[in-house]
């Protein structure tokens, strides 16, 4: 090996055995104001509300929340969600269970929703429970796919005005000419 080889790399193993080892016990410089990871932060606030509304808004248990006739942690936590919006204090709560209520664990699993409610500190004035979908959260697509744009270029927007090369963006479209 060359000299200059050897200089390069007895330094690069000085800078890599220094590294970032503090000295005298000294806590290391910390880099950019982040938070340890174990603290809260700001995103998770925003994330928890978004799913609080989504829950409520929703308002719908299905057979995945149970497990035999008895709530399971993801019907707990739907629940929760549920209650932790600003509306659960002034307007009153409907789940609705999207279950056969002539299955056999049906009517064990409203008891047993009830009973999260009621240790919630809910009431029948507050809360309500209901059998079958939440109306409010189906929405036909229909009219919703009536309103999408015109995704075909034909070639001939009689209604534009514009030829199929400026409606489709081609170089005529950008550059101006024809």
């Amino acid at each position: 090996m060359n000299k200059t080889a050897l200089l390069t790399i007895a330094a690069m193993t000085i800078l890599l055995s220094a590294g970032c080892a503090t000295q005298n016990g000294a806590e290391p410089m910390p880099i950019g104001n982040f938070e340890p990871d174990d603290q809260p932060r700001a995103i998770h606030g925003i994330a928890d509300a978004q799913a609080s509304v989504g829950s409520r808004a929703d308002g719908m248990l299905r057979a995945q929340h149970f497990t035999g006739s008895q709530l399971n942690s993801l019907g707990r936590e739907k629940l929760i969600a549920m209650l932790n919006t600003p509306e659960c204090q002034v307007e009153k709560l409907t789940i609705h269970l999207v279950l056969d209520p002539n299955a056999e664990l049906s009517v064990e699993r409203r008891e047993s929703v009830a009973r999260f409610l009621a240790d919630a500190g809910l009431t029948e004035e507050h809360a309500t429970i209901q059998w079958g979908a939440n109306p409010q959260a189906w929405r036909p697509a229909g009219p919703q796919i009536t309103r999408l744009p015109r995704t075909d270029s034909s070639g001939d927007d009689s209604e534009s005005g514009m030829t199929g090369d400026e409606s489709a963006g081609g170089s005529a479209s950008i550059l101006g000419s024809k």
